[in-house]
């Protein structure tokens, strides 16, 4: 059984009516099946062309957000050496100011050495002085017997 012969089936049993195959009503029946296709194809077919663009849309979407991301990491590892490089400046400049307060400080000891052991040469050289004195005057009192 095909369409047509069920359709005019329900329409006799629905209405109590009997309709052919050529009964004007069948025919609007053929026309809005034909318009149904169209339609269909039509819809299909908008269907198709509106993926294509929401597919054409999501790639650049997606194009976008990738650059937007670059960019955002780009600026952050920036940021980030910038700050990696204060902070070894920083650093540097710390341990360098520590190295010379040390270096002063060895110096400032190294100077009180040299202060000491001179003193202590002056001390030696003036009882060497003393020594060689004593000697001399050993000398004369001996030879003068």
């Amino acid at each position: 059984m095909t369409a047509v012969d069920e359709l005019i089936q329900k329409i006799a049993t629905k209405n109590g009516v009997m309709v052919g195959r050529d009964d004007p009503v069948m025919i609007v029946h053929t026309i809005l099946e034909l318009f149904q296709a169209d339609l269909r194809d039509a819809q299909t077919a908008l269907l198709r062309a509106h993926r294509e663009e929401l597919e054409a849309h999501a790639g650049r979407w997606g194009a976008e957000a990738k650059e937007k991301a670059e960019r955002i990491l780009t600026a952050a590892l920036s940021a980030s050496k910038a700050l990696m490089s204060e902070a070894l400046n920083e650093g540097a400049s710390i341990s360098a100011k520590r190295l010379a307060e040390q270096v002063e400080a060895s110096l400032e000891e190294a100077n009180r050495s040299v202060a000491a052991a001179q003193m202590t040469s002056r001390a030696s050289l003036v009882a060497a002085g003393i020594t060689v004195l004593a000697a001399t005057i050993t000398l004369i009192a001996v030879l003068l017997k």
